[in-house]
């Protein structure tokens, strides 16, 4: 079973981002989403991860489905380390954890940062530490929200190629303003253009990668 939006609504003030929007998405593979800044596709990442409800409509989503999401702030804990913030939503003993969420930082290149705070990190640091949390937590799953914006085009490609590797066989739903990121990764991707308001969804066949 995959994710589906029957007649979703959703409404901020007198603005309709959603009406009676109906999409259905894969149960895996790689969907991107891409549009004008302003046409909703924030708030259809949102509404399918939960963190905003929809006014009506009904989104369906497998329970056994586990969702991690990547959201534009990093979110970082700034009392907590480098460390400490990628440990925060692993469970196990200390240990284990602090030795997980050291793998996956030395993945994303701050293998020297694990005892820095995110106040003493460039922008680009703090995104690939949100983006170690987010592997080192793991899903189903994927809602990436603009994951690369502010990494340079070398690390984009060493953090995607990483990316696929661990979530190859999940879903992934990628949202960016525009389609030069496409050329990361070698698998093939569904393209979404996203237009509005209210937010409309334009499919393009799937483009392979060479």
């Amino acid at each position: 079973m995959n994710i589906r939006l029957e007649h979703a609504c959703k409404r901020y003030g007198e603005k309709d981002v959603l009406n009676d929007f109906n999409h259905s998405f894969p149960s895996h593979g790689v969907v991107w989403i891409s549009g004008a800044s302003g046409c909703g596709k924030t708030t259809l990442l949102t509404c399918i991860a939960g963190a905003e409800k929809l006014d009506s409509g009904s989104i369906s989503i497998p329970d056994s489905r586990k969702i991690v999401c990547l959201f534009q702030e990093d979110r970082l804990l700034p009392w907590e380390t480098v460390l400490g913030n990628v440990a925060i939503p692993l469970s196990g003993h200390r240990r284990e954890v602090e030795d997980k969420a050291a793998f996956w930082l030395e993945r994303v290149g701050l293998g020297g940062e694990l005892s820095s705070y995110p106040s003493r990190l460039s922008g680009g640091m703090k995104r690939r530490v949100a983006i170690a949390r987010m592997l080192a937590y793991g899903g189903d799953i994927y809602l990436l929200d603009e994951p690369f914006a502010p990494l340079d085009r070398r690390l984009r490609d060493s953090i995607w190629e990483l990316f696929m590797e661990q979530c190859g066989n999940a879903l992934v739903i990628v949202v960016s303003h525009g389609a030069s990121d496409l050329a990361m990764g070698q698998t093939h991707v569904t393209m979404l253009t996203a237009t509005g308001l209210p937010l409309r969804i334009q499919e393009i066949p799937e483009i392979p990668h060479p």
